[in-house]
């Protein structure tokens, strides 16, 4: 994988893309895990 390619600016838009998903998935990881530490 050449520099170039890491500066292209779909590749930059599919990172950030998935990044987003994982971060929303490991919000409600999370927030799941306290909701259920709460309630016992």
């Amino acid at each position: 994988m050449s520099t170039g390619s890491l500066l292209n600016c779909s590749d930059n838009l599919k990172l950030v893309y998935k990044l987003w998903i994982f971060l929303k998935f490991l919000h409600g990881l999370v927030s799941n895990m306290v909701m259920f530490y709460c309630a016992h």
